[in-house]
């Protein structure tokens, strides 16, 4: 196995195969892309042992990092992105395979503060032991692990980590190499608490940090953090019940324009606070802003327990058709919304933006963009007279983001690629 801390990272791709992901080649196969993982897993580490040498303090005398962050050879890496690939074309009683495991042994899991289920004898890493076991595995609180026994890579038995994150930001950010399967032929991979890898079927992104979702939303709609960071919620929320849906914003200073209102699920005055009471319970509980003392344990479980109920009330209700509508201090105006679009509202073209950064934007036609949601969220943006905000959730989990900024032209942010790396 390779060394924990390596100095000398490369990203080749494999005996053969000249390739990179930078020149836009097709990829074909998981373990072609494993050569460049490998290389920023070993980057990574390099960076944690020269933080820990510069300021012993920083991750604690108590943390041994090779335990807690093994770092699996080049080989061992090609090997669990192709198992897990495999896996998750696979179907285990009429369901598909949804699973996750993690490189890790037995100690380093104790280590790190997990319950652990060691099984009586390890059973072979395979896409048919994945499949098999996969019903007893809740996703992102319970994995599989697989580490190599007696020179073999196998799966030693059940690491359970529980809410490892705060349930109003759906957070997953494990430590060790740690494989999640998000549907057929699509995984994640995590390590070093960073999101490194996004696989969908036949291509690969990389990321060298996560996408600023709150800061495109601040920036394109003018809106507060507090609220940049509660769209952000809603809309892995969004992504995460899997019907789609379109979450539109306005500003409380123009009233909106161009829509049709749902008789039934229109607030019969104003707009509804259920939202906006509970994020601005929870802002006041997090910077201490109490009038007589700060809430103690039990009510600040309370408070983020009410804001996580709001915060899913208001994602279902993106999944009914039509659109929900918000106001820029959150205030639920309405649901079922459909956007009236004449052909005088549909401009003539639209601004692209990447949101991952390194790619221009350009001009593009209304037609590049597809779907009706899509095309109701141009419309909606540009027929408003003040900004407008529009988050589109697709049904195979895609994030598109609409605003219409100063210049008057209507920017599409994409691809939040089934909502990885906000």
């Amino acid at each position: 196995m390779a060394p924990w801390c390596c100095h000398g990272a490369r990203g080749c791709f494999g005996e053969g195969r000249a390739m990179s992901v930078d020149e836009g080649v097709p990829v074909v196969f998981p373990r072609d892309i494993a050569g460049e993982l490998h290389a920023r897993m070993t980057a990574s580490c390099k960076a944690r042992c020269d933080e820990r040498a510069r300021d012993p303090e920083v991750l604690g005398h108590a943390h041994d990092l090779e335990l807690e962050r093994p770092l699996p050879s080049r080989e061992i890496v090609a090997r669990l992105v192709d198992v897990g690939y495999v896996a998750s074309l696979l179907e285990e009683e009429g369901r598909m395979v949804r699973c996750g495991f993690g490189y890790l042994s037995e100690p380093g899991a104790l280590a790190r503060g997990y319950r652990v289920f060691r099984f009586g004898e390890p059973m072979p890493f395979s896409p048919s032991t994945l499949a098999k076991l996969s019903p007893a595995m809740d996703p992102g609180r319970t994995e599989l692990a697989v580490f190599p026994e007696d020179g073999t890579l196998a799966v030693w038995g059940f690491i359970h980590r529980g809410d490892q994150s705060f349930g109003i930001d759906l957070q997953h950010l494990p430590t060790h190499f740690s494989l999640r399967g998000l549907g057929p032929g699509t995984f994640t991979v995590h390590f070093d608490e960073r999101l490194l890898l996004l696989f969908s079927r036949d291509h690969a992104h990389f990321f060298d940090a996560g996408i600023d979702l709150a800061g495109v939303l601040e920036s394109r709609a003018g809106v507060t953090a507090a609220v940049a960071g509660t769209l952000c919620r809603l809309a892995r929320r969004m992504l995460s019940h899997g019907h789609g849906g379109t979450l539109l914003v306005v500003d409380q200073a123009s009233p909106p324009s161009g829509l049709v209102w749902h008789g039934a699920l229109t607030p019969p005055s104003g707009s509804h606070a259920m939202l906006t009471s509970a994020v601005r319970l929870e802002e006041r509980a997090s910077t201490k802003d109490f009038e007589i003392a700060p809430p103690s344990a039990v009510q600040r479980l309370a408070i983020e327990v009410a804001l996580g109920e709001a915060l899913d009330f208001v994602a279902r209700l993106t999944a009914v058709d039509g659109a929900v509508l918000l106001d820029h201090a959150l205030g639920i105006l309405g649901a079922g919304i459909t956007t009236q679009t004449p052909e005088s509202a549909m401009p003539r073209e639209i601004v692209l933006e990447d949101p991952r950064g390194g790619v221009p934007e350009r001009r593009a036609t209304l037609s590049e963009l597809g779907g009706n949601r899509h095309r109701s969220a141009v419309c909606f943006c540009s027929q408003q007279p003040g900004r407008a905000l529009a988050l589109v959730a697709s049904q195979d989990g895609d994030l598109s983001i609409f605003a219409r900024r100063d210049d008057g032209l209507v920017h599409v942010i994409r691809p939040f690629e089934l909502g990885v790396g906000i």
